[in-house]
C-alpha cells in the first residue's frame, strides 16, 4: 500500500504550505482526503495513458536507489537487457548506502544541542518531546543555520519526493497481482493488458479501490 502512504506524506508536508489539510496530530482532513484521492487517481491516469513508464522503472538505472533496488526485479519481465537487472540493483544499493551515509553525517555534524531543546548527547531525545526536531528534522536544522531557502527546499522536496515513489510503487503490485493471474493464483480477468498501453489497467484499478479503502481506515501516520 505503498501509494497511498506517499500520498498521506505528500498532504502532510504540503500542509507546511497549505492550510486545512491535517489535523495537529497529522490526520487527514477533507481537503486532506480530497488531495490524496487527486494524487492516487493522477498515479492511474498516467499509468494507464504511458506504458513507456513501466519500461522506465527497469532502465531507470538510478532511479531505483529513488524507488528501492527491489523495482529491478519485481518488474523484471518488462526489461529487454536482462542483464541490467543484477547491475540496478547493486549500484542502487550502493547509492542509497552512500546517500545514507553522507546526509547522517551532514545531520550530525550541524547538529545544534541547545536550540533542539535537549541535553547535549541525549540521542534517544531528539525523537521525544521538547525536542524541536520531531517535525522535519532537516528543515529545523537548516533554520537554525539561517539557511531560509534551504528549508523552502527541503519542505517543496518533501512534497515532491513522496508522488514520485508512490507512482513507482504503483505498478509493481499491479504487475505482481497480473502475473499471480496469469499463474492462475488470481481472477483470470486480473491478466489482460490494456489494448492502447499494453499495462495491466484492472489490476492497477484494484490497487487504486484498495488504497482507498486503506486511506479510510489510516488517515494519518500518527495511527
Amino acid at each position: 500500500m505503498t501509494p497511498p502512504i506517499e500520498a498521506v506524506a505528500m498532504v502532510t508536508y504540503l500542509s507546511f504550505f497549505v492550510k486545512n489539510l491535517v489535523t495537529s496530530n497529522g490526520v487527514l482532513l477533507p481537503l486532506g482526503y480530497l488531495v490524496v484521492f487527486i494524487v492516487l487517481l493522477a498515479i492511474l491516469i498516467v499509468y494507464q495513458g504511458y506504458s513507456g513508464i513501466f519500461y522506465a522503472l527497469v532502465l531507470g538505472g538510478i532511479v531505483f536507489s529513488f524507488e528501492g533496488f527491489r523495482g529491478a526485479i519485481n518488474m523484471a519481465a518488462e526489461s529487454k537487457h536482462k542483464d541490467y537487472i543484477w547491475k540496478s540493483v547493486i549500484v542502487a544499493l550502493l547509492l542509497v548506502m552512500a546517500l545514507y551515509v553522507f546526509i547522517q553525517v551532514a545531520f550530525i555534524g550541524a547538529l545544534d544541542w541547545a536550540k533542539s531543546g535537549i541535553a547535549v548527547g541525549d540521542w534517544g531525545g531528539l525523537a521525544v518531546k521538547p525536542s524541536t526536531l520531531l517535525s522535519g528534522p532537516f528543515a529545523k536544522e537548516a533554520e537554525f543555520a539561517g539557511l531560509g531557502w534551504l528549508v523552502v527546499i527541503l519542505l517543496i522536496d518533501a512534497v515532491v519526493s513522496p508522488g514520485g515513489a508512490g507512482l513507482s510503487y504503483a505498478a509493481y503490485p499491479a504487475r505482481i497481482f497480473q502475473s499471480m493471474a496469469e499463474f492462475g493464483y488470481a481472477p483470470s480477468w486480473f491478466k489482460n493488458l490494456t489494448d492502447k498501453t499494453k499495462v495491466p489497467g484492472r489490476a492497477l484499478i484494484l490497487g487504486f479501490l484498495v488504497g482507498l479503502l486503506f486511506l479510510y481506515e489510516f488517515p494519518g501516520f500518527s495511527l
